[in-house]
């Protein structure tokens, strides 16, 4: 069985593979074949402390009735648990992520998670995850979705798992006595841009055209247009003015010719 290479931020950051352990993304990825890894659609860890001990993982099969295929990794083995019906026909998935594309393992976006919830004064006990494709690209993108002890939403983040930067932060504030509706603060809503970790890359300065011989010949001006009333009986009398352009003027008229008609 074939493995697909991953970049080196995936291979140092994965952790070992043990019975009933817990497994970075990375490492459960490599576990895959080529064929499969190649077709993977999403990714999901469940209560992750900070790591889940097994990945559900659903792939593209062309040749399945049902287009979808589902996998589960659990203990360095993989199951394949047979068709799936989670989006084809009604739901349409995102696509295929690049998985060469994939720069931040699990464990690096749980550091970023935390650091972000600790910004926000925001606690949580266990982390779902979900990689994805962005839409419309093959970016691979992380969701994490943090719980407190109670069960309930602490936190959602979503970052690039290519540069990891984060694209968005939503964080629920519950009230300490009454479990009713949160405070939720979304930056998304609140105009926040995406924050990089990466400094971003330099910008090329823009091409200077080569300039333009000194012998060539040169054009003549164009003409200046005139200003008219508009016609009443046309049909684009409610235009204010016309424009309308004069012929060119002879440059360089014959010898003797009247320059006033």
């Amino acid at each position: 069985m074939s493995r697909l290479p991953f970049p080196l931020a995936v291979l140092t950051l994965a952790l070992p593979v043990h019975a009933d352990e817990q497994l970075s993304a990375g490492a459960a990825l490599q576990l895959l074949d080529a064929g499969d890894a190649a077709q993977v659609i999403e990714m999901r860890g469940k209560e992750g402390q900070p790591q889940p001990v097994h990945w559900n993982i659903l792939t593209y099969d062309r040749q399945s009735p049902v287009y979808l295929r589902a996998l589960e990794i659990r203990s360095g083995r993989v199951d394949d648990e047979g068709e799936s019906h989670a989006f084809y026909p009604s739901r349409l998935p995102d696509g295929r992520f690049d998985l060469m594309r994939l720069r931040i393992d699990s464990p690096v976006a749980f550091e970023i998670l935390g650091l972000q919830a600790g910004k926000a004064g925001i606690g949580f006990d266990s982390v779902d995850y979900l990689l994805y494709c962005r839409p419309f690209d093959s970016e691979p993108v992380w969701r994490l979705t943090a719980v407190d002890r109670s069960g309930r939403l602490a936190g959602i983040v979503d970052l690039s798992g290519e540069s990891g930067s984060v694209l968005r932060t939503v964080w629920y504030r519950w009230p300490v006595r009454d479990r009713g509706f949160p405070e939720i603060i979304d930056s998304a809503m609140n105009g926040e841009p995406p924050v990089p970790v990466a400094p971003p890359a330099p910008a090329v300065p823009p091409s200077v055209p080569p300039p333009m011989p000194s012998n060539l010949p040169q054009q003549p001006a164009a003409s200046k247009a005139v200003v008219a009333p508009a016609d009443p009986g046309s049909p684009f009398e409610s235009d204010p003015v016309k424009v309308i352009p004069l012929p060119p003027a002879n440059p360089n008229p014959l010898p003797g010719a009247d320059p006033k008609p």
